[in-house]
Formats: C-alpha cells, structure tokens, sequence
C-alpha cells in the first residue's frame, strides 16, 4: 500500500520545479547582512561544521526524531576557543571551520552575525543569549572574560558552585533566555566543574503563508519501517521556491519578510533520509539552493513538536577537537594561566515547535570546564521521513538542522 501510494505521489512531486523557470518569489522585502569578504568565507566554512555535525549526530540516532543548532554549539565553543592554546586551540578552530582565521577575525564575525540576525525582521523572534559562569575561589584570566564579554555580550558571574542554590540559577537564566521553551540545561555541579559557557537561542516565526487550522487533518505518515501512524496533517496551497531531482523534493517556506526560511527536503521514491544526510553537504546545499524556482504548490506538513538532548564529546572529538577532552593533554592557559583545565562535558539541548501559525525553536548549549585532577498546480506531500533547515537567507547561516521521523512523537 504504502509502495502503490508513493508511486502515484511521486510523479506529482516531480512536475518540474528543475524544468519551468516559474517567476520568483518577490524578495524585496528582505533585508540583507552585509558581509565582508572574509566573512562570507568564514559563513561557509562554518557551515560546513554544521553539515558535519548534523551528519553524525543522524548517523549516531539512526531511528530518532533529530534537531540540532550548530550555530548555538558554535557560539558556545567559540567562547571557549578564546580561552584555548596548542593545538587544543587548533583542533576546535578546524572543527568549527575557523583553521587559519586570526582569533579577532572569529570574533568580529560572530559579534557581527548574531547582533544582525537579530532583529532583522520584526515579524520573526531571534534572540542570542550567552553567559559565563565560574566558581567563586577560580582565577580567570582578565582578558578572557573581556574577550568574551566584548564579542559575545556574554554575562559573566561568580558564583559559589557548592550553593543548592547555584543550578537553579543557571537554569533559571536558561529558562529565562528560552521563554520557558528549555527550562535546564544543568543537572548538578560537581566539586571539579569550576565554569560552564552557555549559549542559549530562542527563535519564534510566523509563516509568510500561514496555514488554514480548519484545513488541518488527521492523514497517515509512512515511516521508514513500514508501519503507518496518524498525525495532524497541514494543507495549503500557496506559492513557493522549490526544487525536484531525482534524490530529493524540496521546498522552502518563508517566515515574516523572508529572511528566515524553513527548507524542508523529502527523499524521493526508493531513497531514505540516510541517503539525503550521506549527501548533505555545502556543495549540495549550495546546488539545491540554486536550482530552486518557484512554483505554485499544494503542500502537507505534519504539524510536529520534539525534544531532544545529546552529550556532544564524542563527535566533536571524532570531528576534530579530542584534545579539549582530554586532561593529559589539554590546554585552556588563556582561562587560567595555571592550566589543569579540561572540557568534560558538551551539552546540547533543542525543542522546535511546527503548527498553522509558524515555528518555535530552541536550542542551549553548555561547555563545562574541569580542573582536572505558477505552473500547473504540483503537490508535494510531507508524508514520511524528511530533513528539515532553518536558515537565513542573506548570510546562508543555518541556524537549525532537524530530522523528522515521526511527528507524532516528542
């Protein structure tokens, strides 16, 4: 049943978006980030890291609901770089796509792009928060927390780590800076954590094209495995930039004013969401991109809400940066010119929320350190397992990543 229905489907998604240079989606309204050229080279290179990420935290789950914000572990970790030496320091700026860049052109790019996203649309909610916190007997290098504080706005505080009080702080601070979307990202602090870098992201869209609640349905999901389970289908038909071949139908869905899009990529028949992670990559990306035109469209979208936390140690560490991990031969001298620091723990948590008026999403992500001791109308049809972005269109910043592989689970 499932096979006969995809075959019937499958030509509908194809009616080609590839082949009618369909006018274009009006983008006047969209206000672009100016960026420099190293800058803009910076952009894609750390974006790379986010596909790279993304690729192995899916290859790590292969069957879970998935959403990741590389840029959120890439603000964390790029605090935390400015306290690294050796080649602790140039095994995260290779992870994080910075190798080679000097550590002011980093800053200067992550002060500039997190300041512009934010408030570029007011139509659309992203908000960038960052905090240090330290254990009130710990030394910390001057020019460490300045750094930080200069390019990253971070709130820096001194704090008795072995008050009960001390987690509900931070997490109080989380919760704040989430809108009560992710209420802890702490669990406990143990008598060697002596700081814990932070960032924490808050996104919060409405659709250009919003959806008609009364259009909402109950339709059947295909999964992966075979088995079908029901879940609110949305329904509209609207005008958008879309894309066909033959591994991949994608649609991109605007909020507000356009600069933030949700780029949702459905594998065509006979493909999985494996096949589309084993190609997902900036050369790709890029080509998709390219190659989308616009189109009028029928499109179902499940409505989906997820949760989802992982402890990132090891794929950083597989991505590049295993001597932060690692106490023997760690090096954070520009935290505490005594050295014995280590990264323990990189702890990311996300939440994102799809329904008829747009998008919540979430994402904080903690760094602990020890001290060691027009066309004819097409259709395209969400009805399986699917990949989905969230980005902003002038810089080509991906700000989430996420896999859906079954809506009707949290």
């Amino acid at each position: 049943m499932k096979t006969m229905y995809l075959m019937l489907l499958l030509p509908l998604l194809i009616i080609s978006c590839a082949k009618e240079k369909a006018t274009q989606i009006n983008n006047n309204q969209l206000k672009p980030i100016t960026l420099n050229t190293e800058q803009q080279a910076l952009v894609q290179a750390n974006n790379q890291f986010s596909f790279s990420l993304f690729s192995n935290s899916a290859n790590q789950e292969t069957k879970e609901n998935l959403i990741i914000s590389p840029f959120s572990v890439s603000m964390a970790l790029s605090m935390t770089l400015n306290g690294a030496a050796g080649t602790t320091k140039t095994g995260m700026e290779k992870t994080l796509g910075f190798e080679g860049k000097q550590a002011a052109s980093i800053n200067d790019y992550n002060k500039l792009l997190s300041t512009q996203l934010q408030g570029i649309d007011e139509k659309v909610t992203f908000n960038v928060a960052n905090s240090i916190w330290y254990r009130n007997n710990f030394t910390v290098i001057p020019s460490f927390i300045s750094t930080n504080q200069n390019y990253y706005q971070a709130e820096v505080t001194s704090l008795d780590f072995a008050s009960l009080s001390a987690v509900n702080t931070i997490n109080n601070w989380v919760n704040t800076k989430t809108n009560s979307a992710i209420p802890k990202i702490i669990e406990s602090i143990s008598p060697d954590n002596v700081m814990f870098l932070i960032n924490a992201l808050y996104f919060k869209g409405s659709w250009r094209n919003k959806f008609d609640g009364t259009k909402t349905s109950d339709q059947s999901f295909y999964k992966e495995d075979l088995s079908v389970v029901k879940c609110k289908m949305m329904s509209q038909e609207s005008t958008y930039r879309c894309l066909s071949n033959d591994l991949v139908s994608a649609i991109e869905m605007p909020y507000g004013q356009g600069n933030f899009v949700m780029t949702v990529l459905l594998p065509q028949t006979g493909k999985t969401t494996s096949d589309l992670t084993a190609a997902f990559n900036a050369a790709n990306w890029k080509k998709w991109n390219d190659g989308m035109v616009s189109n009028k469209i029928q499109v179902y979208l499940p409505r989906f809400k997820i949760n989802y936390e992982n402890k990132l140690n090891s794929l950083l560490s597989t991505m590049g940066m295993a001597d932060a991990f690692n106490p023997a031969v760690a090096d954070f001298t520009r935290i505490n010119a005594g050295g014995g620091l280590s990264i323990s723990e990189v702890k990311h948590k996300t939440m994102v929320e799809v329904n008829e008026e747009g998008t919540v999403a979430a994402a904080v992500t903690s760094v602990a350190i020890v001290l060691n001791s027009f066309p004819q109308t097409q259709i395209i049809n969400i009805n399986k397992p699917f990949l989905f972005v969230i980005s902003e269109k002038s810089t080509g910043a991906i700000l989430f990543t996420g896999r859906i592989m079954d809506p009707t689970k949290e």
